[in-house]
């Protein structure tokens, strides 16, 4: 049977409620954009508020962010996958309240720079009130730029997407079980352009989180990573896109072990994979990355194989893929980052709401010799409704297997999720 709670308690309705009020956000996306239309003077020609929200003057520029984001997801598991992970806590809580600054410094070679930290003040547990996501500085140095501070490591397609705009609530485990959100370091990036067609750009960076973990230096090891993509056809609106992508990462021991372990693509669950501690020196990681989009329909697609070396009695083999296919029935194209070679936004054009199709299929293998780690695989179906004001709903269904433990659990997942953005 489906279990539902909420932040401070069991509540048996609480995932129905949440997928009635998801059809009446739905419907009032929709009243809201027609009423949108008759309040032009207020809003820009998209639909969002003027742009108080941003400050530019002789030293540079700054834009205020919020991000906002509610999920109630639920569970339906069988008596294997209780034994292997536990009873899943369904749970409906506030995913992200995010503050985010960002701006450029200067005005003639403008450096970037990005403050984001999320606010769990209001909720129970005991994760720190403040957490900061995103403190960097990126200055230019001829063609390249040199980003310092706490960001993304600048790899992976799906990594490089935010949660906020995916067709799918979360991003794959595929890319989750081996790569972390943010890191903390040094990276040089830029963008390669052609004459005659074909755009691409590359990063290396070198990282180290030891500030947020406790460990001294030496003991937490370094990561390397680095990532080229190139796009041989890139339509001058960005329609229609073909890209290629290779990525690699080498991360040391972090007091002489190496674990890996991912949730089941729903942030409110427990981890369904976890090798646990592995004795070992380090491990190397490489990403193959495919991106397609003509129109309203885009395909990201990524293979990533681990090798973790110094384990005993050999190293191991640990790997993960996904293929996501998102489909815009009313022909909205996605925009396409040139420097991150990585998809972005729903370009609304003309249109006040829309409406996408997402698709996906993970794979997550975490076993090797004695390492039961456990292999996940899930298909996903979810559909998402944008509206004005950067309002969006979205319902993500999912089936899941896990082999672990000697046995194949089965698991249901359903999350509903109301988002609201200031830009």
């Amino acid at each position: 049977m489906w279990r539902i709670g909420v932040v401070r308690g069991a509540d048996g309705r609480a995932l129905k409620r949440s997928i009635v009020l998801g059809g009446l956000a739905g419907a009032w996306l929709v009243t809201g954009a027609r009423a949108g239309r008759a309040q032009a003077s207020d809003t820009t020609r998209v639909g969002h508020p003027r742009k108080w929200n941003v400050a530019e003057g002789s030293s540079g520029s700054a834009r205020l962010e919020l991000a906002l984001l509610y999920d109630v997801s639920g569970f339906r598991q069988d008596s294997t996958s209780v034994s292997q992970v536990t009873r899943a806590p369904t749970v409906g809580q506030i995913r992200t309240d995010r503050v985010i600054v960002a701006g450029t410094i200067g005005r003639s070679h403008p450096s970037r720079f990005i403050a984001a930290a999320d606010y769990s003040g209001i909720q129970a547990g005991d994760k720190p009130a403040i957490t900061v996501q995103d403190l960097a500085v990126s200055i230019p140095a001829g063609p390249v730029w040199f980003a310092i501070g706490r960001q993304k490591e600048g790899i992976s397609n799906q990594m490089l997407a935010s949660t906020r705009i995916l067709p799918d609530v979360e991003r794959s485990a595929a890319v989750l079980a081996f790569l972390p959100t943010r890191n903390d370091g040094l990276r040089l990036w830029g963008t390669i352009t052609t004459k005659t067609s074909g755009r691409g750009g590359w990063t290396i960076g070198v990282f180290n989180d030891f500030l947020f973990n406790g460990l001294p230096l030496p003991e937490n090891g370094e990561q390397v990573s680095g990532r080229l993509f190139w796009a041989p056809f890139v339509s001058a609106d960005s329609v229609r896109v073909i890209q290629l992508a290779l990525s690699g990462r080498w991360t040391d021991d972090r007091d002489g072990t190496i674990g890996f372990n991912a949730k089941p693509e729903v942030f409110e669950s427990p981890d369904f994979m976890n090798t646990g501690k592995i004795p070992a020196s380090g491990a190397a990681l490489g990403d193959a990355e495919l991106l397609l989009q003509q129109g309203g329909v885009s395909l990201t697609a990524e293979l990533l194989p681990v090798r973790v070396t110094g384990a005993q009695p050999h190293s191991l083999t640990f790997g993960g893929a996904y293929a996501q296919v998102g489909w815009r029935p009313w022909g909205q194209p996605r925009d396409w980052d040139e420097e991150t070679g990585a998809l972005g936004r729903v370009r609304m054009n003309e249109h006040r709401v829309a409406l996408e199709v997402g698709a996906r299929y993970t794979r997550v293998d975490l076993s090797d010799q004695t390492i039961d780690g456990g292999v996940f695989d899930r298909a996903s179906l979810a559909l998402t409704l944008y509206g004005p004001h950067d309002l969006r709903v979205q319902v993500d269904y999912g089936y899941a297997t896990l082999a672990r433990n000697g046995g194949v659990g089965r698991t249901q997942l359903l999350t509903t999720r109301f988002q609201w953005e200031l830009r």
